[in-house]
């Protein structure tokens, strides 16, 4: 091949790849997010609740993840709306940082913590 050749070739690379990091970014881990969840586990403190515990005392907690990075939790009966921003769950005013690993999202905020898997 000659240097022409060569240079067009890695042209192309380069294009291609910077189209797959625009419309399909590896790196946004939001879009594995998307879907149901159910709460795990709850803990405050030294206290700490499974999933079971809550729901026996009547307090099952169901989130949802939309490709928008947009969500609903709901609990209780009662659905709040809430978007994803960064490392971040903003729920109103309020912001709760996140982790997810492992199809798990943690909030924690205050020293509480409540671990969502999903379904």
């Amino acid at each position: 091949m000659d240097k022409k050749t060569i240079l067009i070739v890695v042209a192309v690379v380069a294009v291609v790849l910077a189209l797959v990091l625009i419309f399909a970014n590896p790196f946004d881990k939001t879009k594995k997010m998307v879907g149901k969840y159910e709460l795990v586990e709850v803990s405050s403190g030294s206290l700490t609740y499974s999933g079971d515990q809550l729901k026996t005392l009547g307090m099952e907690i169901t989130m949802e993840i939309k490709k928008d990075k947009t969500g609903t939790m709901t609990m209780m009966g009662e659905t709040q709306e809430f978007k994803i921003e960064g490392k971040d769950f903003v729920i109103g005013d309020d912001k709760a940082p996140y982790t997810f690993k492992d199809k798990k999202i943690t909030l924690e905020q205050d020293g509480s913590k409540m671990v969502f898997e999903k379904k």
